[in-house]
């Protein structure tokens, strides 16, 4: 009888440590939880912000590419001859060698 009376009263010096030991647990979970929680809406809102951002760079990319076709656009033969560049089409010359250009 005295042998499980020791053991009761070891065991109810036990129960408050480990209660305070689960709570501590319990606490640190939670914790943790609201931090990994917070961290994953914190990157969500900054991919949201990085996606914006890429959108209007593409928008601004699409019109420098409407910008520059207009620009392109403008130089035709007109614009050429108005420079003083003149068609060769007609003076063509071939020039041909018959030797290989390297050798071993």
């Amino acid at each position: 009888m005295t042998q499980a009376i020791k053991n009761l009263s070891l065991s109810d010096r036990l129960k408050p440590a480990v209660f305070n030991a689960l709570v501590a647990i319990f606490f640190v979970v939670v914790a943790m939880y609201v931090y990994f929680v917070g961290i994953s809406v914190f990157w969500a809102a900054e991919d949201q912000r990085n996606l914006k951002k890429i959108s209007q760079i593409d928008l601004q990319k699409i019109e420098l590419e409407k910008r520059y076709l207009d620009l392109v656009s403008r130089f035709d033969a007109g614009y050429a001859a108005e420079n003083g560049f003149i068609d060769q089409a007609k003076e063509v010359i071939y020039v041909s060698r018959a030797d290989a250009f390297a050798r071993r």
